[in-house]
């Protein structure tokens, strides 16, 4: 299952729709959470598996900040669709406030630079 958040309402794939802000309480237990704004705030995604193209869930490149909520694994979180490209691992249980601050290559940051996520739970 994945749930994209866009202006307010938040739009579960395969699922029902229902309105709410996005924050860290958004992200369920089990899944890796995609945030556009530091903070974990605005739009959002979230998924429990592996999503190839952000993009289908209007998050292509534009997270800003993530969290782990999953049980077992580490979230990985790819630069290119399809799990291509420089990887960003986030550990179970960890955030990141604002990928402005964490780095890709000595040049770029993460920031609005992630296309497609894996995780296992």
């Amino acid at each position: 299952m994945i749930v994209a958040m866009a202006a307010g309402l938040c739009v579960l794939v395969g699922g029902t729709t229902t309105a709410s802000a996005a924050s860290l309480s958004d992200c369920g237990s089990g899944y890796a959470c995609l945030y556009d704004y530091k903070g974990h705030s605005g739009s959002y995604a979230k998924f429990h598996s592996y999503i190839s193209y952000l993009g289908n869930f209007n998050m292509d490149n534009k997270a800003t900040s993530l969290y782990n909520n999953g049980n077992n694994c580490t979230a990985s979180f790819y630069q290119l669709s399809s799990k291509r490209g420089y990887r960003l691992d986030l550990q179970k249980g960890y955030v990141i406030y604002n990928l402005a601050n964490t780095r890709m290559t000595s040049s770029k940051t993460w920031n609005n630079r992630i296309t497609s996520g894996y995780y296992c739970q």
